[in-house]
C-alpha cells in the first residue's frame, strides 16, 4: 500500500536531469564536429596558400624560357598547374591553380615582370 507521504518526486527529477545531461551532450557534439569541419577547411586554405607561395618562389627563380615552359609544378601537398602567357617582352601574364592532396583549388593570377622579377597585379579566387 502506497503511504500518504509518498509524492513520486524522484522519477520527475531523474527524468529532467537525464534530458539535461542528453542536451548537455548533444550540444557538445554538434560543437565538435563544428570545430572538426572548420579546421579542417582551415587545414585545406593554409596549403592552399603555402602551394602557391612556394610555387611563385619557384617561378621567380626560373629565366624566361624556363618560365614558359613550365607546365606544372610538383610539392609534397599536392600541384601547381601553370599556364605562363608572354604578354610583351617583358611582361608574363601567369596563372596558377594550386590542388592540395585533400581537395579543392585555389587560382592566382599575376603578371612578372621577368627582367626585374617583380609580380604586378595579383589576385586570387578560391573554389
Amino acid at each position: 500500500m502506497k503511504n500518504d507521504q509518498e509524492a513520486g518526486y524522484i522519477l520527475p527529477i531523474t527524468v529532467i536531469l537525464v534530458f539535461i545531461l542528453c542536451a548537455v551532450i548533444a550540444e557538445q557534439t554538434r560543437y565538435y564536429l563544428s570545430e572538426k569541419q572548420f579546421f579542417a577547411a582551415e587545414t585545406t586554405i593554409f596549403q592552399l596558400e603555402e602551394l602557391l607561395q612556394v610555387a611563385v618562389v619557384d617561378l621567380k627563380q626560373k629565366n624566361r624560357e624556363e618560365l614558359l615552359s613550365t607546365s606544372s609544378l610538383q610539392y609534397i601537398h599536392g600541384t601547381v598547374i601553370c599556364n605562363v602567357r608572354e604578354i610583351d617582352e617583358e611582361t608574363l601574364r601567369i596563372i596558377l591553380q594550386a590542388k592540395p592532396k585533400n581537395g579543392g583549388s585555389r587560382y592566382a593570377h599575376f603578371l612578372m615582370n621577368t627582367n626585374e622579377g617583380i609580380i604586378t597585379e595579383w589576385w586570387e579566387v578560391t573554389r
